[in-house]
């Protein structure tokens, strides 16, 4: 009778150990793209974090670990390419593993994420991740010498960035027609000017260009 006892548990192992399912090899690229800029951003430190937002022994509520598995900083094309890894599998309804890679540190500036943030991956499979940001800069405009609000003397300044299609559709616009606008901070990237004046009974318009810098104030005056 021992003898059979011992028999079970050996072969009670051996069915668990055969039912565990198999971590997976999983592969991930990550491009990390300045949206308005509209090219990869290089020097952006990235995590593959494995998180189990599993419940605990009591089912009374939820533990939410977390922990870098690996990192590094993206390359001048705004790319970073992490090594294959074991993904686990759930093998329990108390199990609840998953895989995201977010951005830690951005112009070296440490970012933090609530538990639900970064991009998600499937495992068990390569996979190439596109990560957005959208950054912005300061544009401080002057007009030197300008017209009065009301008067027949009118100017219109337009900066449109042509890789932005949803904030600003129209361009920043400064008018004084209808009042001074300050535009503070905007999204940064290359920006095409247009200079409208209307000045002695005498209408012009010109062009210009500039770029509005990250994290930093980009001045641009214009003489009426």
């Amino acid at each position: 009778m021992k003898t059979f006892i011992n028999i079970f548990f050996v072969l009670l192992i051996v069915f668990l150990f055969a039912c565990k399912k198999k971590d997976l090899d999983t592969m991930a690229n990550v491009t990390v793209w300045n949206y308005y800029a509209n090219r990869g951003e290089p020097n952006v430190k990235v995590a593959l974090k494995e998180r189990n937002n599993s419940y605990g022994n009591s089912g009374s509520g939820v533990n939410n670990q977390e922990s870098i598995l690996q990192n590094g900083y993206t390359d001048a094309n705004g790319y970073f390419s992490f090594n294959t890894f074991k993904a686990k599998q759930n093998n329990s309804n108390s199990d609840n593993y998953e895989y995201v890679i977010s951005i830690t540190e951005l112009y070296g500036k440490t970012i933090t994420q609530s538990a639900i943030g970064g991009t998600k991956l499937a495992i068990g499979t390569g996979q190439d991740i596109s990560i957005p940001i959208y950054i912005n800069g300061t544009l401080n405009l002057s007009i030197i010498n300008n017209p009065p609000q009301g008067g027949n003397d009118t100017i219109q300044v337009i900066f449109k960035n042509p890789n932005d299609n949803k904030g600003y559709k129209d361009g920043i616009i400064f008018q004084t027609s209808y009042g001074s606008f300050y535009p503070g901070l905007v999204p940064m990237g290359p920006y095409n000017v247009t200079i409208k004046k209307y000045k002695a009974g005498m209408y012009s318009e010109t062009f210009d260009s500039i770029y509005i810098n990250a994290n930093a104030t980009t001045s641009y005056s214009i003489v009426f």
